[in-house]
């Protein structure tokens, strides 16, 4: 009798933008949406934890070439705080950043996170592709990713202005990495109603496999 192969990975995601965006309201939705933690805990059990953070673990399945695949995402949420702004007895995501950087030396992804009912947060876009471009590599891939996409009365980022944003952080990615051979894309999602989180599953999954460069 044949059995399967299932090829497994893990990778690692960072959802970045300003203060109460959803960011830790995504990881947590995320984590609750698939349950199924019992057949990954021989991965749960080798990946690297800190004492001073906490990651969320995110384990999902994907299918490629017919061919299933297991893919637990290690999704750290940094705060939206600046370091030259806010509360000052708080970290800030550069203080954090230094910290996690020790932990992890390759990140997978990037979730440029902002709201659909801010244009503050999403005008926000290039001081956090500044903030992050250390911290990625030539096969990182990144994610506009719009929140609170259930407040249709209060949207206030326009279809246009969200492909201009992706036209300029693919731009900024491909000047800062021109041997860049990630992906860019955008995607809108509701924390509430979980509104297009198999796609952000899909994606997530996929492009960790290709940042590991096991598919093309």
């Amino acid at each position: 009798m044949n059995v399967e192969k299932i090829n497994e990975l893990t990778g690692y995601v960072i959802p970045i933008g300003n203060g109460a965006v959803g960011k830790t309201s995504l990881a947590r939705v995320m984590s609750n949406f698939t349950s199924d933690h019992r057949n990954y805990g021989h991965l749960l059990n080798g990946v690297s934890k800190t004492k001073n953070l906490e990651f969320e673990f995110i384990p999902t399945t994907l299918r490629i070439a017919d061919k299933p695949h297991k893919v637990l995402i290690q999704m750290l949420v940094p705060p939206g705080q600046k370091e030259d702004a806010g509360d000052q007895n708080s970290r800030s995501f550069n203080q954090v950043m230094d910290i996690f950087q020790f932990y992890i030396k390759r990140v997978d992804v990037i979730l440029f996170t902002y709201s659909l009912t801010s244009r503050e947060s999403f005008n926000d876009l290039m001081f956090w592709q500044n903030a992050i471009h250390e911290y990625v590599n030539e096969a990182t891939h990144f994610i506009l990713l719009g929140t609170h996409k259930d407040h249709i009365e209060n949207i206030e980022v326009t279809e246009e202005q969200i492909l201009k944003g992706l036209d300029y952080l693919e731009g900024e990615v491909k000047k800062n990495l021109p041997r860049w051979v990630g992906k860019c894309t955008h995607l809108e999602v509701s924390n509430l109603t979980g509104e297009n989180f198999l796609k952000l599953f899909a994606y997530l999954a996929g492009a960790i496999f290709r940042s590991r460069k096991i598919i093309p």
